[in-house]
């Protein structure tokens, strides 16, 4: 008779799920909704409801300690907080004339935007999911947000250099026409000056330079 085999041997006829199907992200937002206040669950659950109708195709996933529903990308996500939970579009800025409900996030995502819910509110379920379609078919043609240009900023004048050129109209035409960076090659190298007499001798030579329609105080 054969004798069972100690358990080290044994072969598992369980079916084994990867840590990244959908499965475990599903049974992790079931967990993460489960984990709130009975108020919390209940609005979590509808907005998840309202997602799900408005693209039956998104995938339920999991990012940043999260619900995350994805299509081509990120369509929007899923937070519940102590006093309020919210539903956040990744590319919300996008739906902003679709809706008036949108709240804008902090400025480090400044192209997402949230509707947050608190105990009591009412989901607007048919509007939730007209967003998502909305961003779902957003997702699918690669429409993004422009990115804003970052604003580059010129160092203040030295009160001398500013005084000097008042006095030169083709330097100060000049250099008013320069771009940002060039202008802070002008200002960084005045202002570096350790002494009074350097610092001098560095407008002259900016001055001369700026006349002769040169965009750097060196060569």
């Amino acid at each position: 008779m054969r004798s069972e085999l100690p358990a080290r041997f044994r072969v598992s006829t369980e079916k084994l799920i990867p840590v990244n199907h959908p499965e475990m992200s599903k049974a992790k937002i079931d967990k993460y909704v489960n984990s709130k206040p009975d108020w919390a669950q209940a609005l979590l659950t509808q907005i998840r409801s309202a997602i799900l109708k408005g693209n039956p195709h998104i995938v339920e996933d999991w990012k940043w300690g999260g619900p995350a529903f994805t299509q081509n990308g990120i369509v929007c996500m899923l937070w519940g907080f102590k006093a309020h939970v919210s539903i956040t579009f990744y590319h919300g800025a996008l739906l902003t004339a679709t809706t008036d409900k949108f709240d804008p996030c902090d400025d480090e995502n400044q192209y997402n935007r949230a509707i947050r819910f608190a105990q009591g509110d009412k989901v607007p379920a048919r509007e939730i999911a007209k967003l998502v379609k909305l961003a779902s078919e957003n997702n699918d043609d690669g429409i993004a947000p422009k990115k804003k240009a970052a604003k580059k900023k010129v160092a203040a004048l030295s009160s001398d250099f500013a005084k000097e050129l008042k006095k030169n109209r083709k330097a100060a035409t000049f250099f008013t026409g320069l771009a940002p960076s060039y202008k802070t090659l002008y200002t960084d190298w005045i202002s570096s000056a350790k002494r009074e007499a350097t610092k001098k001798n560095r407008i002259e030579r900016a001055l001369a330079r700026l006349k002769d329609g040169h965009n750097q105080p060196y060569c």
